[in-house]
C-alpha cells in the first residue's frame, strides 16, 4: 500500500484526490470507512472507471464542481481518511480521547492477527475495486513503524508544508467552526516528547 502521511491542513487530502484518480490505485471511500466489514461497498469506486463519464464525474465530486443530480451525489464514493476503516482492523490504531496521553504506536501494538484480518479485508476492498494497490491517507502522528508490520511493502509519502500555512489553515477552520478538535489541544500536547 502507499500511505500518506503529514499534519492536518497539509495537503494529504488534494494529494489523496489527485492520485486516487489513477488506474492503478483502489482506494478507501468514505462509504467503506463508516462500514469497514461490509467491503462490497467498495463496488461503488468502479463508478469513476465507467468510460466517458467516470473521470468527469470523479472531478465533479472530489473537487465540488457542481452539476451532480443530488440524488446520485449521496451514492458518489470519495477517497477519504478512514480512520473508521483503519480503527476496526488495528485496534490500537485510534488513540482514547480523555484517557492516557497519546504515545507512539510501536510494531508490538499490532497482532498477528489484526496483521491477518486486516490484509484480507484489503485484499476484499482491492478486489471489489477492481484495483492492484491501495492508497490511503491519514493525519496526526505517522505510525510508520506500525503499520510496516502489517504491510512491510508499504511505501509512505510524508506531506509537508510551511507550517505558517499549515497554522493559517487550521486556524480558519477552528474559527469558522468547521472543526472542533480545539478542544482536544491540551490533551494532543500531553503526548507530546518534552523537547517539543
Amino acid at each position: 500500500p502507499i500511505f500518506i502521511i503529514g499534519c492536518p491542513r497539509s495537503g494529504t487530502t488534494i494529494t489523496l484526490q489527485i492520485l486516487a484518480a489513477h488506474e492503478q490505485l483502489g482506494w478507501i471511500s468514505d462509504h467503506q470507512h463508516v462500514r469497514p466489514t461490509n467491503t462490497k461497498v467498495s463496488l461503488l469506486n468502479r463508478v469513476y472507471d465507467i468510460p466517458g463519464i467516470g473521470k468527469r464525474l470523479y472531478l465533479k465530486k472530489t473537487q465540488g464542481h457542481g452539476g451532480i443530480p443530488r440524488a446520485l451525489e449521496y451514492y458518489l464514493p470519495t477517497p477519504a481518511e478512514p480512520w473508521g476503516f483503519w480503527g476496526h482492523y488495528l485496534h490500537n490504531f485510534w488513540w482514547e480521547r480523555d484517557g492516557a496521553p497519546p504515545r507512539r504506536r510501536t510494531p508490538d501494538d499490532v497482532t498477528d492477527d489484526e496483521i491477518r484480518r486486516t490484509t484480507r479485508a484489503v485484499r476484499s476492498v482491492l478486489r471489489m475495486h477492481g484495483k492492484p494497490r491501495l492508497l490511503s491517507k491519514y493525519t496526526d502522528l505517522p505510525r510508520v513503524q506500525y503499520l510496516s508490520r502489517a504491510f512491510p511493502d508499504a511505501l509512505f509519502i510524508h506531506i509537508v508544508r510551511d507550517g505558517r500555512a499549515v497554522a493559517a489553515s487550521y486556524h480558519q477552520k477552528v474559527v469558522s467552526g468547521e472543526m472542533g478538535t480545539w478542544k482536544n489541544k491540551d490533551w494532543w500536547v500531553s503526548g507530546w516528547p518534552e523537547e517539543w
